[in-house]
């Protein structure tokens, strides 16, 4: 994630801490307050404060703690990008869990009275699995957890999250090369390291298909007819992947970004258009190389 840099992930790691800290205090006290009430009754970092007041510099504007932390995702997507607020949920969610399960240990809550760390950290970790679902791909998810459990094992109560998120974010933000992903295709589990990779395979698959439900020659040099096989194969992949594609696109757009040569910058693409524009430009140069290899073929 390379239009993530140092100084973003200080913002980042801010609103991390600092909105999974008053989420925390707040839940459960207050239902809806107003952005003035806000800043005046929880401590409120100077990268929060410029959110509330880009949400409502009147503070006379009502929000509840969960809507605070999503409108903390909105700001970051909209005034940076979508990897920032992508890796603020994942700061903000560990952030919020782990400090939670320090608050459990810390009160003299009957139901857990008496319990240590090791009593409830595979309910910790199974809760913040299921918080991270969905937002990153499986194999960072397995390296994040792994490194989260690992500090808090070590570190019990004392835990520094800060220090924690850093090494969190590092993950993430530069995984290790080699990383791969699994996808369904034609019936099949397949495994890539690269979009590039797994756009080829799913064109592969997509002449294949055209070739069996071609009758004739002039089917096989229909242009019209091949792009429809295209589609269709991709629309099927996409619908059978879409959670998969998801959770990779940050890495698939990084890795474009790295392979193009323009030194501008590319507008934003949805998922979507990532994967019809990628497939469809291979299918181009498909077309025409085999039409130009049936014209220089001998009668």
């Amino acid at each position: 994630m390379n239009n993530i840099n140092d100084s973003d992930l200080q913002i980042i790691l801010e609103l991390s801490v600092n909105v999974g800290t008053n989420y925390l205090m707040w839940y459960g006290a207050h239902e809806d307050l107003t952005t003035k009430q806000i800043r005046e009754e929880y401590d409120c970092g100077g990268e929060l404060l410029k959110v509330l007041d880009d949400y409502d510099p009147e503070g006379d504007k009502g929000l509840d703690s969960k809507r605070l932390a999503v409108m903390v995702y909105e700001y970051l997507n909209k005034e940076y990008s979508k990897n920032h607020a992508m890796l603020y949920r994942v700061g903000f969610s560990i952030a919020q869990q782990t400090l939670g399960l320090s608050a459990r240990l810390s009160t003299s809550d009957e139901e857990d009275s008496g319990k240590s760390v090791s009593d409830l950290l595979p309910e910790h970790m199974k809760n913040l699995k299921s918080r991270l679902k969905g937002i990153l791909p499986s194999d960072i998810t397995k390296t994040v957890l792994g490194l989260v459990r690992n500090k808090i094992e070590e570190a019990g109560l004392d835990v520094d999250i800060g220090d924690l998120l850093v090494q969190v974010f590092n993950k993430v933000a530069f995984p290790e090369a080699g990383r791969t992903f699994t996808v369904s295709m034609g019936g099949e589990q397949k495994t890539y390291q690269t979009f590039t990779e797994m756009i080829g395979d799913i064109l592969n698959c997509s002449v294949q298909v055209f070739t069996k439900i071609s009758t004739s020659l002039d089917d096989l040099n229909n242009k019209e007819k091949f792009m429809m096989s295209i589609g269709k194969v991709s629309t099927d992949f996409m619908r059978e992947n879409k959670p998969v594609l998801e959770v990779n696109e940050s890495y698939f757009l990084e890795e474009l970004s790295q392979s193009s040569k323009s030194d501008t910058d590319q507008p934003a693409m949805s998922l979507d258009e990532l994967v019809f524009g990628a497939i469809g430009g291979m299918a181009e140069s498909y077309w025409l190389k085999h039409q130009q290899q049936k014209y220089d073929s001998p009668n």
